[in-house]
């Protein structure tokens, strides 16, 4: 152990590299459950416009923006468009 370790300290991971992969959601399950219902709704028919993206895509994209300190140009493809974001 050297002088600047602690025996009883964690180290927590930090945000992913701009590079890596993330298979798994940044929203656990019981997450999402309590913020969907504050999210609005798919209109029940589009009249025109963009096509609606799922809330829950959205707002990882929003939330790897803020974990990460990425540019907004620098999203994942997995997320919507930054301007969706």
């Amino acid at each position: 152990m050297s002088l600047f370790q602690h025996a009883d300290a964690t180290v927590t991971p930090g945000p992913p590299a701009l590079g890596m992969a993330r298979s798994r959601p940044l929203l656990t399950e019981a997450q999402w459950n309590k913020i969907a219902p504050l999210l609005p709704k798919p209109p029940k028919q589009r009249k025109g416009g963009r096509p609606w993206i799922e809330n829950r895509r959205v707002l990882e994209g929003i939330l790897w923006i803020l974990r990460s300190g990425a540019r907004w140009q620098d999203l994942p493809e997995k997320f919507p468009h930054p301007s969706t974001c």
